[in-house]
Formats: structure tokens, sequence, C-alpha cells
């Protein structure tokens, strides 16, 4: 019991003294119980507290301070925006929801309440999004005998496109906007208008994690990519 106490006194912040006279009166498994439920809440506060930081860590500049620190576009390339101004923090998941979509043939990732953005050629440009994600097939170098179950590590990995998409043209020095939006669950990405984009920007901070480095056509087996 002495053990016990000492051990609810210092996740609570509960005096030593107070503890005990808290768990004196107490039946064994009521003390026991709550014990339980005082290092359940503590690990809860625990993760919360690690989500909170990697939100933290994972975000930048809000959006005005980006426009004065972006710098110019590049001659023969505009510039795509893309920001997620749902999926923020809720009570359930303190760092926000993830994501992925792509530009082409380039995965990115998406992160609630956030925005980045790239510089791409001008032309013809597509953006995908909702389940973007690496699909497992067998493995024609290892072949298995009938029943026997496959190891994930023993399946060539590629890449999905998105399920929804949307195309547009990037003139020269342009600034494009892609909002995602999530209908009932469903991530979708639209071009909008840049007087809406820049009021929905406002309140976003830049994501600075956003690349990836995969490809679409990217498959691997234990980190070896196939010529």
């Amino acid at each position: 019991m002495n053990k016990k106490r000492r051990l609810a006194a210092y996740i609570s912040g509960v005096p030593t003294h107070k503890a005990k006279a808290l768990f004196k009166f107490m039946p064994f498994g009521a003390s026991k119980f709550l014990l339980s439920i005082i290092l359940i809440l503590s690990t809860l506060s625990s993760l919360g507290c690690a989500q909170i930081l990697t939100r933290k860590l994972s975000l930048g500049d809000e959006y005005a301070q980006f426009k004065n620190t972006s710098g110019p576009i590049k001659p023969g390339f505009g510039r795509v925006i893309v920001y997620f101004p749902g999926g923020g923090p809720n009570m359930v998941n303190l760092e926000g929801r993830y994501a992925f979509c792509t530009i082409d043939e380039d995965i990115y990732r998406l992160f609630g309440e956030s925005f980045w953005s790239i510089d791409v050629p001008v032309g013809k440009h597509k953006i995908t999004a909702q389940d973007v994600r690496p699909v497992y097939i067998r493995n024609p170098l290892r072949p298995t005998e009938p029943g026997e179950p496959e190891p994930e590590e023993g399946r060539w990995k590629y890449w999905s496109l998105g399920k929804f998409s949307v195309e547009f043209d990037v003139r020269e020095k342009e600034t494009k906007y892609c909002r995602i939006e999530n209908a009932s669950g469903m991530l979708k990405p639209a071009i909008v208008d840049p007087g809406l984009a820049e009021i929905d920007l406002t309140e976003l901070s830049f994501y600075k994690e956003s690349r990836t480095g995969w490809k679409i056509g990217d498959h691997s087996l234990h980190g070896y990519t196939p010529g």
C-alpha cells in the first residue's frame, strides 16, 4: 500500500500525507481502481502534451509572414499553394489530421489547418487526394507455398493516386490556390479564387514537413528499388 500511495501522490501531484489520507479508509479494491484511473489520466495527459508539441514543431510562419519571406517566382515557373483548412486539433486528436496528396507524380503530406507551397513549371498540372497510400502486392521474386501467409516485408510496394482530382493550367509567375476540402470525411482538391483563398489562409500556418521525396512510380522491397 505504501508504494501505491507514493506512486499516486507522485503522479497526481498530491502531497504524500494527503495521498495517505485519501487511501487510508478505502478498501483495497477501491484504492487499486483509483490508482488505475490516475495512471490512465496521467498517460493520456502525457500523450496529449506530446501531440501538441509535435504539432508546434511541424508548423512554421503564418500566411502573412510567409508571403513576405517566400521569395519571387523564377522565370518559367508558377506557384501552387495547397492548404487544408479542416482536420485541425480536437478533443480526441490534439495534433491534427495527417493525409497524403499528389501533385503530378510527386507525393506530399497534408496536415490539418496548415498550408504549403511548391513552384512548378508552366503548363498543365494535376492534384489528387483521398486514398493516396502505399499499396502492397505479391513479390514475384519470393513465391509462397499454398496457404502460407505472406509477410509485409515480402511484398513489393508502390503508391496509388488519389480518388479525387483537379487539373489546372499554371502561367508564368502565376500563383494558384488549391483547397483540400473535407466533404463527409472525403478529401477533395479544388482550385479556388485567390481572394477567397487568402481569407481561408489568414489563420493557417506553413507546414514544414510536406515534402516526402516519394513518387507515384516508386516501388521497393526492403529499400531496394529495381532498375
